[in-house]
């Protein structure tokens, strides 16, 4: 909920999400994600999220199944190895 009140609070159109310690993201989570979060951060103005994925583990594994679910239909989203990669392609957009 502190992403959505900084994407509203800033008129913020990108978000830069750093998942690589992200260990799992449960069922109950990953269902909140796609039916609650991600419209309110449509409402909110989200039109590009860069997702900094782990190269390898659990994590990138639950991650991958996030943006399956959540895919680009609300705002279009980028996966990088890099954080300075999905820095440069959010100041891109």
């Amino acid at each position: 909920m502190k992403a959505l009140e900084a994407i509203r609070d800033k008129h913020a159109v990108s978000l830069v999400s750093d998942t690589r310690r992200l260990e799992v993201i449960t069922s109950e989570d990953q269902l909140w994600i796609r039916d609650t979060w991600v419209p309110l951060a449509v409402a909110a103005g989200l039109k590009f999220s860069a997702v900094v994925m782990a190269s390898r583990g659990l994590g990138k594994f639950t991650v991958e199944e996030v943006l399956r679910q959540v895919g680009d239909r609300a705002f279009v989203t980028r996966t990088f190895d890099s954080l300075a990669d999905a820095l440069k392609w959010v100041g891109d957009n």
